[in-house]
């Protein structure tokens, strides 16, 4: 901490002489550019998570100092212009932002003036035009009606069932979605609306949820994401397709089991549990030849050792303990409708701070621009939304996949990306779609 200190009095130093710059040019926007991610750089290099993106860590450091809302919200909207292809046109105006969010992290941060004194510049929100009105996370109801024609739908919500209303879905995927389900489903049907902004009876939500108490497994709905995109008939090819067990199966199943017991005792040696690992699939074990076995046996030590040093540095390191952590706890949520049990959630009340550790024995394949896999990715997203309908949204988690067989950078950050969990939820929808489809043969 008293390094970076010491680093960002010399960042202050540069941003002072560049603030103080009469003629500033488009070199001088990318070394606020440069400033402000070196800024981020000293405060999570000695972290024992992967960052690919500003936008990672960016997320990873708003929630581990706990940025205000509308601090977190400024510092996107910067990040996002200095890594736009298109760059603003005001080129003073983005400095100062610049200048002026790297002196308001560190006062949060560091409880401590830079003596820059930049006063706060006028922000221009990058998003589209906002609704001014009523914030809502969830509003449960019922769709009762729709005229051919109309852009909106008629809505009643349960906590004002006297006042009829409209919704209006401000995303077009969901938009589309729903003018397809008013077809296919008969009125009136159960939805419940998310981030939903009312002003004078009219809804207007970005995201909805389809019969919220048909659980569907978070699971079965990150599957359906895969590197070249996500289809929702996937679902459907799993249920209808037998799965067979395999050696990555059993693999996956020990290792969960090796995570277990060395959250319980990290001091764990392997010849202490490999006796013990025959127990949970002897049939499986007793199916391997000769050789096989001895190749499972060498994949799976290689796995505990990797395992031996996360519990013991990189999860301390991430601020997770034992004391405080929960192991295969199982959640659902009505709000979202979806159900899942988390390898490893830890929860620190004091500060009021969860965790979510998602282990994966398996390699990475044609992983995203964080470094997961797809799939892994979506999954740990629907955790985080199950977490936050539990805690009514005023729990803020820091989300992890943990891959086993990396030899670094095994606990990876999954930043929290709300249109993500918004495609998930749309994935989710069709599914539903799918389960009504087939109750109808």
């Amino acid at each position: 901490m008293e390094n970076n200190l010491e680093h960002l009095k010399l960042l202050s130093k540069r941003v002072k002489a560049l603030v103080s710059k009469s003629n500033k040019n488009a070199e001088d926007l990318t070394l606020i550019g440069q400033l402000y991610a070196y800024f981020f750089e000293c405060l999570s290099e000695n972290e024992s998570v992967g960052f690919t993106t500003l936008f990672s860590r960016v997320a990873y450091v708003s929630v581990k100092y706990k940025f205000p809302s509308l601090l977190i919200y400024y510092n996107h909207i910067f990040r996002r212009q200095i890594e736009s292809d298109e760059k603003s046109e005001n080129i003073n105006d983005t400095i100062l932002l610049g200048a002026y969010l790297i002196q308001e992290n560190s006062k949060q941060i560091y409880r401590t003036d830079l003596g820059l004194d930049i006063e706060k510049p006028e922000i221009e929100s990058d998003s589209t035009s906002k609704i001014k009105g009523i914030f809502k996370r969830v509003v449960k109801g019922l769709v009762i009606n729709h005229e051919a024609g109309d852009t909106s739908f008629q809505f009643v919500d349960h906590d004002r069932p006297h006042i009829p209303a409209k919704l209006i879905l401000d995303r077009k995927d969901f938009h589309r979605q729903f003018r397809i389900l008013v077809k296919n489903m008969p009125f009136p049907f159960n939805i419940n609306l998310i981030d939903v902004t009312v002003e004078n009876e009219v809804y207007h939500a970005k995201a909805f949820v389809l019969k919220p108490n048909f659980m569907i497994g978070v699971t079965s709905i990150s599957e359906c994401f895969q590197s070249n995109g996500s289809f929702a008939l996937k679902y459907l090819v799993g249920k209808l397709v037998p799965s067979d067990s395999s050696v990555h199966m059993l693999i996956g199943n020990i290792v969960n089991y090796f995570l277990d017991e060395l959250i319980h005792d990290p001091e764990l040696a392997f010849s202490d549990v490999v006796k013990r690992t025959f127990r949970i699939a002897p049939e499986a074990f007793s199916l391997l030849s000769d050789i096989e076995l001895k190749q499972c046996l060498d994949k799976i030590k290689y796995h505990f050792q990797n395992l031996k040093k996360v519990v013991k540095n990189e999860l301390s390191d991430a601020g997770i303990t034992k004391d405080q952590a929960y192991l295969e706890p199982s959640f659902y949520s009505d709000e979202y409708g979806i159900s899942g049990r988390l390898d490893l959630y830890h929860h620190n009340q004091s500060v009021n701070q969860s965790d979510i550790v998602e282990l994966k024995s398996g390699k990475l394949f044609k992983a995203n621009s964080y470094g997961l896999n797809e799939n892994h990715f979506t999954q740990t997203l629907l955790y985080d939304l199950i977490i936050e309908s539990l805690s009514q949204g005023k729990l803020k988690s820091s989300n992890y996949i943990l891959y086993s067989y990396l030899d670094k950078q095994r606990l990876r950050y999954a930043p929290r990306i709300r249109a993500k969990q918004y495609e998930a939820l749309l994935i989710r929808n069709d599914v539903i779609m799918i389960e009504h489809i087939l109750s109808d043969f």
